[in-house]
């Protein structure tokens, strides 16, 4: 470690103790990130189902103490089976001021075309030679949509970053300002994405996952060797932590979707990891606590979100936690000072 690098441990050393001394002693504290992955797709039911939308209204209804952190779309608008006002309207209903905002990539055909790349159609991540056509037609796209299973880290850095720019420009024109994440479909962020990411002056990557809980899905495909290519270290308990990115001064926080999303885990198997990040966390730090859902199977898996919050709030009653559901925005302050004590700062 240079100069500079000690000298950024002692400030960041100081202001933690300082920090630790107004806190005093207390039960761990579990930061809750309600994670929505909203896809851009009609593969699983019309685009922006009303059903969906409407369970994740009551939802918010029932559990009103958690806001979300949305990771949107622009291949919403890109789709073309809806108008933009349209989709302004249906997502304004789910996104509320309070929320975090991120961005949410899959290489689809229309996304990819509308930002002025050119279109790769595979091999997808699935195995196949050539991503198939699904979704319902369109007047642009006649025999409907396909890429949504194709890494994005199949283009170029420069063919990334145009994508990158005009999803945010799209959400931007949507109304949805302030993005200040991403995560990548299917969790596909490799180097290139990083670097993108950081260059855009993104705050954080949550795309990491841990490898254990992909492998019972997807064991068998191309995806598995791309997750344990990407993400071989990351564990349920895994934490925030700084990535050098290559070819740069910068470090980017990787937030960990360390609990997964609803689709394939439910409340026995978050309150079952929560207590292994208890058992590893240091004195002082907070847990931080990635689960979520993807928007467009909200009607099939938001019951398992409604049941961790329950067994969250029932484990916070008992005092065995102090539960704070918080978005990414409000947590990064404390998530920084945390990767500074974890980094061998003090």
């Amino acid at each position: 470690m240079g100069q500079a690098g000690h000298l950024i441990c002692f400030v960041a050393t100081y202001l933690v103790l300082m920090a630790g001394l107004a806190i005093g002693q207390e039960p761990v504290v579990v930061m809750v990130h309600n994670t929505v992955d909203h896809e851009g797709i009609d593969y699983e039911g019309p685009l922006l189902d009303l059903k969906d939308i409407e369970r994740i209204e009551a939802h918010r209804q029932a559990y009103p103490q958690f806001p979300m952190q949305h990771f949107l779309n622009a291949a919403y608008v890109t789709h073309g089976g809806l108008s933009i006002e349209e989709v302004r309207r249906r997502l304004k209903r789910i996104v509320r001021p309070k929320d975090g905002l991120g961005v949410h990539i899959h290489p689809v055909e229309s996304l990819v075309v509308a930002a002025g790349v050119d279109y790769r159609n595979g091999p997808t991540y699935f195995g196949e030679s050539q991503s198939p056509y699904r979704g319902e037609p369109t007047p642009r796209f006649p025999k409907g949509h396909r890429g949504n299973d194709v890494p994005l880290w199949l283009y170029t850095e420069k063919e990334i970053e145009k994508i990158f720019r005009f999803s945010l420009k799209t959400l931007a024109d949507l109304g949805f300002t302030g993005i200040n994440s991403s995560r990548t479909g299917a969790w596909m962020s490799d180097e290139k994405v990083l670097r993108v990411v950081a260059k855009l002056g993104l705050e954080a990557e949550s795309s990491a996952v841990p490898p254990a809980m992909v492998r019972p899905l997807y064991g068998d495909k191309p995806l598995m060797d791309h997750i344990n290519r990407l993400w071989q270290d990351i564990t349920p308990t895994s934490q925030p932590y700084l990535q050098k990115i290559s070819s740069t001064n910068k470090n980017l926080l990787i937030i960990p979707n360390n609990v997964g999303l609803a689709d394939y885990v439910d409340q026995e198997v978050v309150v079952r990891h929560l207590r292994q990040q208890i058992a590893a966390a240091k004195p002082g730090e907070a847990i931080q606590l990635v689960y979520g859902y993807h928007l467009e199977t909200a009607v099939e898996y938001m019951d398992r979100v409604d049941r961790v919050f329950e067994a969250l709030l029932r484990m916070e009653q008992k005092r065995e936690i102090v539960l704070k559901p918080v978005t990414f925005g409000e947590a990064l302050p404390k998530m920084r000072r945390d990767v500074y004590r974890r980094a061998g700062c003090f």
